[in-house]
């Protein structure tokens, strides 16, 4: 577990954005203010929002399959092989190692750009 995942599950950090909440760690996921205040389509829409930004400015390529649970399709450079992603819980597919728990936008991008896949 890296050391974000630790602070995540500690409480220091927002479970849903990773902003530090208040320096304290209760020892259990929580929710920062801005968060706890935004229902789950909110929060995935700006998901979807950031994904698509993050795609533009690094040139990828992609298709938003399914705007309301944030479905993309999107292809490595380097052999064009498909991966799917979601945006709203940072769920990667496609050709890599199956026993790492690879999750996120800037995983996915290293993967897409740089062809790494651990």
């Amino acid at each position: 577990m890296s050391y974000f995942e630790d602070y995540v599950e500690d409480g220091l950090c927002c479970q849903y954005c990773g902003q530090v909440i208040d320096g304290e760690e209760p020892g259990y996921p929580r929710s920062c203010e801005f968060c706890r205040g935004q229902s789950k389509i909110e929060r995935n829409k700006q998901r979807v929002k950031y994904a698509i930004e993050q795609f533009k400015k690094h040139n990828i390529t992609f298709i938003l399959k399914n705007e309301k649970i944030g479905h993309f399709h999107v292809r490595r450079k380097r052999d064009n092989q498909l991966f799917q992603f979601w945006a709203g819980t940072g769920k990667i597919v496609g050709e890599i190692d199956s026993s790492a728990d690879i999750r996120g936008i800037h995983n996915l991008i290293k993967i897409l750009e740089e062809g790494m896949e651990n």
